[in-house]
């Protein structure tokens, strides 16, 4: 009876051990899923919940709140001209312009497609302006082709009753705005 209870021991041991690298793997493989597969930025899913947290932490500490969507001009001709690998190539040269223009401690992801986000808890209007001509420089000189960027914002919150998403919609606004005036 000894060594039976010994052999289901070791035997439960293994399985739980078994189990534990599977959740480990499951785990690695969830955090691999939520960041784009080109760029290594967090993917929409991410997007809207940091925008969602970010904005109740702002409500709740009266602080400030700035968005900006950065759109890469122009972009399906780089994949149409220069082929695909070109256009991711493009694409991480963006994000990382972005990152590098960015305080620590705000959040850029991977709108969709050619978009990009920035989440900037805290920041004045004019910071965040600064950040928006800050990465449209940087990827001036970064991007390996013609690629221009577009920002729109949106900051500080300035009325009550406003949802996260009607400061999205108005960085969206801004930035379609900015893209008109230019064409």
């Amino acid at each position: 009876m000894g060594l039976a209870r010994v052999q289901l021991e070791a035997e439960e041991q293994a399985y739980i051990a078994e189990l534990e690298r599977a959740l480990e793997r499951a785990d690695k493989r969830m955090r691999e899923l939520s960041r784009d597969g080109v760029t290594r930025l967090p993917t929409r899913l991410q997007c809207d919940e940091h925008v969602d947290d970010a904005w109740h932490r702002t409500l709740r500490s009266g602080g400030r709140f700035g968005v900006l969507i950065i759109d890469a001009d122009n972009f399906k001709r780089i994949n149409d001209e220069l082929g695909h690998s070109a256009g991711d190539d493009a694409l991480r040269r963006i994000a990382g312009a972005i990152r590098a223009s960015v305080r620590r401690a705000d959040f850029v992801g991977r709108w969709g497609g050619d978009e990009f986000i920035v989440v900037m808890e805290g920041a004045s209007a004019e910071g965040i302006r600064r950040v928006a001509i800050n990465i449209h420089d940087r990827v001036m000189v970064e991007a390996p082709t013609s690629v221009t960027v577009g920002c729109g914002l949106q900051g500080p919150i300035k009325f009550i009753g406003a949802v996260a998403q009607d400061i999205i919609d108005e960085a969206d606004r801004d930035l379609l705005a900015r893209k008109k005036g230019r064409s």
